[in-house]
């Protein structure tokens, strides 16, 4: 399990870039917020826990994420 803060890398800042140009192709608009903390997660090899619906809807390519509220 991760904890703490994880840094900003190179590798993170070109998978948010790759998120954005992707989904934006396919007319999917996600928060730059929403989609740093996916690439974050995807890059770490992290499952994301998470009680946001932008983050929950399954449309961000590669990200898993739980909803521990529910």
């Amino acid at each position: 399990m991760l904890d703490g803060i994880l840094p900003l890398t190179d590798a993170i800042v070109r998978r948010f870039g790759r998120l954005k140009a992707e989904m934006g192709r396919r007319g999917i608009i996600k928060q730059d917020i929403d989609l740093h903390i996916a690439a974050t997660a995807i890059e770490a090899g992290a499952t994301l826990v998470a009680n946001d619906g932008a983050l929950l809807d399954g449309k961000i390519p590669g990200l898993t994420v739980e909803n521990w509220k529910v």
